[in-house]
C-alpha cells in the first residue's frame, strides 16, 4: 500500500525512521477509516482484494462489538431472541467465507486473508453461544466484558480496544498478512492476565510446556493492540545492561 504522507529519509536515522512509523501508522488509520465506509456496500471478495488482512480484521471486529451492543439493547426494550438472531446471522457470515476458502480464482494473500476472518467468525460464534448459555442480557455481563472488543472513539486516533476495565488506544503498529491464532478460552485468560498487567504497568509471565503458544498467544495480542512486539531470547549472557539496552 502507498504511504498517505511522504517521508523525508535524510537526516538522523532515529528520527526519520520515527517519521516512517508515524506515516505507517497515520495509513493504516485512513485504511480502517475507508474500510468500515465499504464495509457493506460491496462483496467479501471485492472487500478483502482493497484491504490488508490486518484492517480487514479490525474493522470486522468493530462491526461485530457494534452488532452485538445493539442485540443488548434490544434485549433490554424486549426482545428476547436477539442474542439467538445475532448468532444465527454471525454463523451465516461464517458460512459465506468459509464457503470461499476452496475458490480457485482467490489469491493466496485474499485466501490468507479471508483464512483469518473465518478463524475470528468460529470465536465470535462461540462468544454469542457462552452468552446464550449463561443468560447474558446486558452488555455488563462479564461473559462480554471480558471479550476483546474494537470501537471507534474520537479522541484516540478513531479507534480504541477494550477488554475488562482496560481501554487501549489502537496503537497502528503494522502486522503485515500473517495468520492470525485460533481463540480458546485459555488465550481469552491470557489476554485478560496481560492486559490487567499492563494497566498496572507490571509485567505478565505465561507459564506452561514449551511448544503450547505463550509467546504466539502475547504476540497475537500485540496484532489486536495494534502495538510492536518485540521477542529475544533470554540466556546466561543475558545482563541488566544488556536489556537497558533493548529497552532504551
Amino acid at each position: 500500500f502507498d504511504l498517505t504522507s511522504h517521508v523525508n529519509c535524510s537526516g538522523r536515522i532515529e528520527q526519520y525512521l520515527q517519521g516512517l512509523v508515524d506515516s505507517i501508522a497515520q495509513t493504516l488509520f485512513a485504511m480502517i477509516e475507508q474500510a468500515i465506509l465499504t464495509y457493506s456496500g460491496k462483496s467479501k471478495t471485492q472487500w478483502l482484494d482493497q484491504h490488508i488482512s490486518q484492517v480487514a480484521i479490525v474493522v470486522s471486529r468493530v462491526h461485530w462489538t457494534v452488532d452485538v451492543s445493539s442485540t443488548f439493547h434490544a434485549m433490554e426494550e424486549g426482545n428476547e431472541n436477539a442474542l439467538r438472531e445475532q448468532l444465527r446471522r454471525c454463523q451465516e457470515n461464517l458460512q459465506e467465507l468459509v464457503a470461499m476458502v476452496p475458490n480457485p480464482d482467490l489469491t493466496a494473500v485474499i485466501r490468507r486473508r479471508v483464512m483469518n476472518l473465518v478463524i475470528q467468525g468460529v470465536h465470535q460464534v462461540d462468544v454469542i453461544n457462552d452468552l446464550i448459555t449463561k443468560k447474558a442480557d446486558n452488555k455488563s455481563s462479564f461473559s462480554w466484558q471480558r471479550q476483546l472488543r474494537h470501537r471507534l472513539n474520537d479522541k484516540a486516533r478513531g479507534l480504541v480496544a477494550e477488554i475488562c476495565d482496560c481501554q487501549y488506544a489502537y496503537g497502528g503498529e503494522y502486522c503485515g498478512d500473517a495468520l492470525r491464532i485460533i481463540i480458546t478460552p485459555l488465550t481469552e485468560r491470557v489476554y485478560i492476565t496481560l492486559t490487567q498487567s499492563i494497566r498496572m504497568k507490571m509485567s505478565g509471565a505465561a507459564f506452561g510446556p514449551a511448544g503450547t503458544g505463550k509467546t504466539e498467544t502475547a504476540t497475537d495480542l500485540a496484532k489486536q493492540l495494534g502495538m510492536a512486539c518485540y521477542i529475544f531470547n533470554c540466556s546466561e549472557q543475558m545482563t541488566a545492561k544488556t536489556l537497558g539496552g533493548l529497552f532504551k
